[in-house]
């Protein structure tokens, strides 16, 4: 804004001071300033107050309700106004060409960025002198055109060098109007001081002000900005504060104001902590976290090249409390986003921020029941089918629910509302896991499907991190396939599908004891004695394939081997409710010599019901089905 109001009046005093003659009422050549600055800046401006003029010791203008008006195409009347503008200079540089003006005083501006219904901003126009308006001449170049005009507006001024001591502004606000959103915001209590403006210094820049009611200030140098800063970078070096807590550095240059408009930036955030953040802006963190010191302290940096079009964020460190993020990004043509980004991460404790908000929302679902499928679920995917994607993700360590995950890595690719994340790869507990995803927003309700494989996966350590419960021994493989629809959870186990395959070596049951279950029913659960054996079923090889169907688990060709047993289940486990409903028969064979007693070669069976929930399951000897076939024995 500084710059903006600088040039602007700069224009408007050496008008004045250059076409009026000395010793004259001022008011008269009003209108000829009035029409003059208008057509430098290429916007109508108007002069509402008084106009004075002193030119000993100092050459100074007085001027009241200092108007620009917007451009055409916007209801809104005025791009900037000021109550009061005083401008004091050397009355001797105006014998010359190199001007110095003493100060510049504004009191009460208002600046008003509007963009229309159509998406066009005011400022567009602002600082085109409207000789550019014009056709440029045949075979000539649209940005050569306009140097040329700027050159010779330069040439009309005959400005050699512009200097002042200090501008300073008190009273200000900006106004942010979006209509196209609907969206009004307003920065006010705005003070600006800047001193040593020159096109050939760099000026030192310190501005304070509210907004939404909280302080914001920052302070540094920017330029030189030259004679000509719609050709030439123009340096910068700035810091911002927010709330007394976040410091942003910027440092770097502004590319061409006029033609291809950019900017190279190195970015730094001083280390802050949202926590304080989040209290000094009066609001409540957003997420309950499970770790009281989660979210303490964040810092950033990174360099930022771009224009109207493109940015690349590139050498990017984010710190969040204990990790670290390396990240690059590279974006063109906002409006349908073509997006190319990699990330790397060191570690990163999931459970440390979401544990308990995710407590909070299951049961906040779980009472609301059944999410609704009607159409889009009140979503609207458009954004996601406009973005073309493209892009990596590496972390060392992950926790999350417990589960402990290492060299995460996958790729993320995606178009027209199609979403691929192939491959997938990562380590689980000494085991490895490779695997695709895909996510469907081309239709009002979202399809999600998923292909894992795992082998080597130590089961043990896996449940006992992520149930809290030492269920099951051995060393796990998988394949698995799904398909579900919809974007809520339990919309998602409702319609979930798809086909699996579990096969666990080498392991055990734990809790349960089937070598013992026909000499003792009470052992066999867990009723024992103290300083007894922990009930366990050890056994070669566990193979459980299943189908998926609406949220249904089925089995029916669930196998246990070992030495002295062989087991079968079949049954089915209610995703949506958590239920179980399974029934397991062993064969179990204590020795050979009994084998080879038996009549009919086959071992004891002992049927065992299974019930209850994931959480508590139940066991029962299917005694009915026992007594019933002893009878049948007996018939024989």
């Amino acid at each position: 804004m500084g710059l903006i109001v600088f040039s602007l009046l700069v224009c408007l005093a050496i008008a004045a001071l250059l076409i009026i003659p000395r010793f004259v009422d001022v008011q008269q050549y009003k209108a000829q300033i009035e029409e003059r600055v208008s057509k430098a800046i290429g916007c109508p401006l108007t002069l509402g107050g008084d106009l004075r003029l002193s030119l000993f010791p100092w050459a100074q203008i007085h001027l009241a309700d200092f108007c620009i008006e917007n451009p055409p195409g916007f209801d809104e009347k005025y791009f900037l106004t000021i109550r009061h503008v005083e401008i004091q200079m050397a009355s001797l540089s105006l014998l010359s060409n190199n001007i110095r003006i003493q100060s510049i005083e504004l009191k009460e501006p208002r600046l008003f960025l509007i963009k229309n219904m159509d998406g066009k901003g005011n400022w567009e126009g602002i600082g085109r002198p409207s000789d550019l308006s014009e056709s440029p001449k045949k075979g000539e170049k649209t940005g050569q055109e306009e140097v040329r005009k700027r050159e010779e507006i330069e040439n009309r001024l005959g400005i050699a060098a512009l200097a002042a001591s200090s501008l300073s502004a008190t009273g200000g606000s900006i106004w942010w109007i979006d209509h196209t959103n609907g969206n009004r915001n307003e920065i006010k209590d705005l003070r600006l001081n800047a001193r040593d403006l020159s096109f050939d210094h760099p000026i030192r820049v310190k501005l304070s002000a509210l907004v939404d009611d909280r302080p914001f200030s920052s302070e540094g140098e920017v330029g030189p900005i030259g004679k000509d800063p719609w050709k030439r970078p123009i340096p910068l070096d700035i810091t911002v504060t927010a709330l007394k807590e976040v410091k942003v550095r910027l440092k770097g240059k502004i590319r061409s104001l006029a033609a291809k408009r950019g900017f190279d930036l190195a970015v730094r955030v001083s280390p802050f902590s949202p926590r304080k953040l989040v209290e000094a802006m009066g609001q409540a963190l957003p997420l309950n976290t499970a770790l009281a010191d989660a979210l303490t302290k964040v810092a950033l940096s990174a360099s930022l090249k771009g224009g109207t079009g493109d940015i690349s964020i590139s050498d990017g460190i984010l710190d969040i409390d204990k990790s670290r993020l390396t990240f690059s990004l590279k974006a063109k043509d906002f409006f349908k986003p073509d997006i190319d980004f990699d990330l790397k991460a060191d570690q990163i404790d999931l459970d440390e921020y979401l544990s308990i908000a995710g407590k909070r929302i299951r049961g906040k679902e779980e009472k609301g029941g059944s999410v609704s499928m009607a159409k889009g679920n009140g979503s609207d995917y458009t954004a996601l089918r406009n973005i073309v994607l493209q892009g990596t993700v590496r972390v060392g360590k992950i926790k999350v629910k417990g589960a402990r995950i290492q060299d995460l890595r996958l790729e993320i690719s995606g178009k027209e509302g199609l979403f691929s994340l192939h491959p997938i790869d990562l380590k689980l507990y000494d085991g490895e896991v490779t695997g695709k995803c895909s996510l469907d927003v081309r239709k009002d309700i979202p399809r999600t499907m998923i292909e894992l494989k795992a082998k080597g996966i130590k089961a043990s350590p896996m449940l006992k991190d992520v149930m809290g419960k030492d269920l099951l021994e051995g060393t796990l493989a998988t394949e698995i396939s799904l398909r579900m629809d919809g974007n809520k959870p339990n919309v998602i186990r409702d319609t979930l599908s798809g086909t699996g395959d579990f096969l666990i070596s080498d392991g055990a049951i734990i809790g349960i004891d089937l070598d013992k279950m026909i000499h003792d029913v009470r052992a066999a659960f867990g009723v024992r004695k103290g300083g007894a054996r922990r009930p366990k079923t050890d056994f070669g090889k566990f193979h459980i394939p299943f189908a998926i169907s609406k949220g249904i688990a089925s089995t029916k060709d669930t196998t246990l081997k070992s030495s002295l047993l062989s087991v079968t289940a079949a049954g089915k486990a209610d995703l949506v409710k958590k239920t179980l409903d399974f029934r397991v028969i062993p064969e179990f064979v204590p020795t050979l010599k009994a084998q080879r007693a038996s009549k009919n070669g086959n071992g004891l069976t002992v049927p065992v019901l299974v019930s209850g929930t994931f959480s508590s399951p139940k066991f029962r000897v299917d005694l009915k089905a026992m007594l019933r076939k002893a009878l049948q024995g007996k018939d024989q």
